[in-house]
Formats: C-alpha cells, sequence, structure tokens
C-alpha cells in the first residue's frame, strides 16, 4: 500500500511541473491568412505574473507548425532541460503560414 500511496505521489509531483502545448491560430492581415502556432507555457504561468523570454523555432521548408511539437518533442524536451536547470523557464513558439 505504501509503495502504492508513492507511486501515485510522484505521478502527482511529476504531472504538476511540466508545462503545456498549447494549438491556435491568428488571422494575419500582414500574410492575409491564417497563421496557426504551437506555443509552449512553462508549468505555473498563468499564475506567475512573471516575464519569461520567448524562443521562436523555425524548421525546415517541408514541415509544418507542428514539426517541433511532434518530431522534436518540443513538451517533453522542455520540461526535462528546465526540471534539470539546463535552461529557465521559457516560453517557445512554432508557427508557420498553413
Amino acid at each position: 500500500k505504501h509503495l502504492l500511496f508513492v507511486m501515485a505521489a510522484w505521478m502527482v509531483s511529476v504531472t504538476a511541473q511540466a508545462g503545456r502545448v498549447i494549438t491556435d491560430s491568428v488571422q494575419s492581415q500582414v500574410l492575409g491568412a491564417t497563421v496557426k502556432y504551437n506555443i509552449y507555457l512553462p508549468s505555473g504561468f498563468a499564475e506567475s505574473g512573471k516575464s519569461y523570454p520567448v524562443v521562436y523555432l523555425l524548421h525546415g521548408f517541408t514541415d509544418d507548425y507542428t514539426a517541433w511539437r511532434d518530431k522534436g518533442q518540443m513538451q517533453t524536451v522542455a520540461d526535462e532541460l528546465i526540471e534539470s536547470g539546463e535552461i529557465c523557464e521559457m516560453i517557445i513558439i512554432e508557427d508557420r503560414k498553413s
């Protein structure tokens, strides 16, 4: 029973520290098109009131706005690097005209 409790507590702590990826779109008057994007927000972003650095991920000509999220495992990599202290908490944006 104790092992089950410890494992459940660990799962909650790992989940609580994970950032999240939001997929959305915006209509660009400059491009005359809808631009889809993914944005990674670190854990606690909405409640923190802090300013964060922003990183824009670019990808190859044949990929789209899902490349870093899916192929590059953007959320998993960002969560792991933030947790290990190798990078600071940041916002990561990936977009491309669809």
